[in-house]
């Protein structure tokens, strides 16, 4: 398979965020409960040394997300960055024309591309287009970008490590390429003929250099709904010369989804590996999407306590995640004050427990200790242990039979949950159902 990751799907790829983290992610017993680590561009740019590094230490594959659907943003031109002056270092470090160009927009305080609004001109997305869409611009990112994840991390720890000792093993390369990518409302979308073209251009870069890409699709569900859209994608897809699809759908939680948007992806998911043996790779996912393993899923990617479904308007954010408690039960994250309530009111609470050694632990088999792990590192913990004993579970149950325990889970726990007041509120509000469950299981048990 064109992840070249040992073992067998579904692999879970953890999503690195905050360097916070990087204890969490370097200890032994947490190595082992994630088959690779996605290092989004923009920070790897950000902490050109510091990354390349921890990943020279980490010694775990690891896939670098382009994160090029930044620039389809009028901010990303702009001097009032912010924290998001790590887009005009990723694009200095993509080079090229490509990186002159945003120089020249920023410079400028992107008054070539500012305002969202319709004007005249167009909106500020379509100012950008015309900036990203000349053949020169596209082709000088496509290159920029395979060569930056081929080469930076290595480059980094040879000049770093080679200063004090000889490097004593393999430098550490990119276990496959990411194509560049723009997000597209649909295939009649101007941006996405322009991701054809910048991807064409990085397939060609990575062809020279012998060197495995991968392709991203980054759209939103109704693109998989519409037969021809699907059927498009499916076609370009077929031609591209790998055995996995990377795929993104704008902002789709597996929490809020509905059947037939489900069904659509299974639909895709299933249709790419029987017409094109082809799996697919997502880029934010969960617990839902690893049950379509059987169907042709290599694999989800998430962070830790969230990154499981991601809005692409919405440029990366700043600051930690929320403390949320996953119940493995539900396959859901519930914020912790919710997570207390569902303990004090369901039946038989200690059937809700999990078993990890984290909870073990910190609950000592006491469901009100559950406090204890707020604002702790162990709630982290706790949910890459759950989500390794979800993928462990996934290869070793039929697909009915894990459906089966979903239609339990709801019919056991719904009609209390849903009925519990939620504490955070002043008006009379109730925490949120398990309906998604039942929507689960009904959508992927259809022929």
């Amino acid at each position: 398979m064109s992840l070249n990751l040992p073992g067998e799907p579904p692999f879970t790829l953890l999503r690195y965020g905050m360097p916070a983290d990087k204890d969490i992610i370097a200890d032994p017993a947490i190595k082992a409960l994630y088959d690779a680590i996605v290092i989004p561009a923009h920070i790897l740019a950000f902490f050109h040394e510091a990354l390349p590094a921890f990943l020279y230490g980490l010694e775990k594959p690891y896939i670098v997300d382009p994160m090029t659907y930044m620039y389809q943003s009028v901010r990303s031109y702009s001097d009032e960055w912010g924290t998001r002056r790590s887009a005009r270092k990723l694009a200095e470090a993509y080079g090229g024309e490509f990186a002159r160009m945003v120089a020249e927009a920023a410079e400028s305080h992107g008054t070539d591309v500012q305002g969202e609004g319709r004007s005249a001109e167009g909106s500020g997305e379509q100012r950008t287009l015309r900036l990203l869409n000349p053949e020169n611009i596209l082709a000088s990112l496509g290159r920029g970008c395979v060569v930056f994840q081929d080469e930076v991390v290595a480059d980094v720890v040879r000049r770093l490590v080679g200063r004090y000792v000889a490097v004593s093993r393999t430098l550490p390369t990119p276990a496959v390429l990411l194509a560049p990518y723009f997000y597209f409302k649909s295939v009649r979308d101007p941006w996405y003929a322009a991701c054809v073209t910048l991807q064409g251009a990085a397939l060609d870069e990575a062809q020279r250099r012998g060197t495995q890409i991968l392709p991203v699709i980054c759209t939103q569900v109704a693109c998989l709904e519409e037969a021809f859209q699907r059927e498009a994608l499916l076609a370009d897809c077929g031609r591209w010369p790998a055995d996995v699809v990377v795929l993104w759908l704008n902002g789709f939680s597996q929490s809020g989804a509905q059947e037939p948007q489900i069904r659509a992806l299974a639909d895709f998911v299933g249709e790419l590996h029987a017409q094109h043996k082809k799996q697919t790779l997502m880029l934010y996912g969960g617990y839902m999407c690893m049950l379509m393993t059987g169907n042709g899923l290599a694999g989800v990617s998430h962070g830790m306590l969230y990154g499981e479904h991601k809005e692409v308007r919405r440029l990366p954010p700043g600051g930690p995640p929320p403390d949320r408690y996953y119940f493995p039960l539900f396959h859901d994250f519930r914020k912790m004050s919710h997570a207390v309530r569902i303990m004090q009111e369901v039946d038989s609470p200690v059937d809700l427990m999990c078993e990890c050694p984290i909870c073990s632990e910190v609950l000592a088999g006491d469901p009100r200790n559950l406090p204890l792990m707020w604002r702790t590192a162990a709630l982290k913990r706790h949910f890459l242990q759950a989500r390794n004993n979800e993928k462990e579970a996934t290869r070793g149950t039929a697909l009915p039979e894990a459906l089966d325990a979903l239609r339990v889970t709801y019919e056991r726990y719904n009609d209390t949950v849903r009925a519990i007041p939620n504490p955070d509120t002043r008006d009379l509000q109730f925490l949120p159902d398990l309906e998604y469950l039942r929507k689960w299981a009904t959508a992927l048990s259809a022929p």
